[in-house]
């Protein structure tokens, strides 16, 4: 039994699909900063406010100067850049991953699912090989090397994409929800941010 579930995670697979996904989740990265710029997030909900909520057991955390926490965001730019791009990958989503954490992490008011989800993929792609293909690291690297990556990081993306979206869906099934003019007043909020207005956009 534990034989055949090493070789259901561990089988040799092309890593295309995981390259594509890298490329795909840094441009979304790349717009969401970009976001964070124009709507001034560090003033707007970190250094602006006179009181933060945090999370329980992350009281610890507080928010940097103003000046720090931008120079924080700029890096995380970079960082998705570089994700896009896959050069200096692992170094660059170890920073993405910290960075946005931080964020995330400093007021439980601006807690959202898709935030969230961003903090799960990213720490869960420092340990996968996405910059196998399509990246600088492949043209750069001279010896001939395997393109091929274990099954499971194809199965802990799909496992992690889905499970937020398959919960939200069976919470969605309410009154409150489905009853009322509310998911008509989140798609409209929802078309002023860059990254879910796209999406928004894209499904109508």
């Amino acid at each position: 039994m534990l034989k055949k579930i090493r070789q259901f995670l561990f089988e040799p697979k092309d890593s295309n699909i995981v390259s594509v996904y890298r490329i795909a989740f840094g441009l979304f990265m790349i717009y969401q900063m970009f976001y964070y710029f124009e709507i001034d997030y560090v003033y707007q909900f970190m250094s602006g406010p006179q009181m933060l909520f945090p999370y329980d057991s992350f009281e610890f955390i507080k928010p940097l100067s103003s000046s720090s926490l931008r120079y924080i965001q700029f890096g995380m730019l970079i960082s998705a850049i570089l994700i896009t791009i896959g050069f200096l990958y692992r170094y660059a989503i170890i920073f993405f991953f910290l960075g946005f954490s931080y964020f995330f992490l400093i007021d439980t008011t601006i807690y959202n699912n898709h935030l969230y989800l961003i903090c799960l993929l990213s720490f869960a792609l420092m340990f996968m090989d996405v910059d196998k293909k399509y990246s600088i690291k492949s043209i750069l690297t001279k010896k001939e090397h395997s393109k091929l990556i274990p099954a499971w990081h194809q199965y802990l993306l799909i496992f992690l994409i889905s499970l937020p979206y398959f919960y939200g869906g069976i919470t969605k099934l309410s009154y409150n929800w489905l009853g009322t003019d509310l998911p008509r007043i989140i798609m409209e909020y929802s078309k002023q941010d860059i990254l879910f207005g796209l999406i928004s956009k894209n499904a109508t």
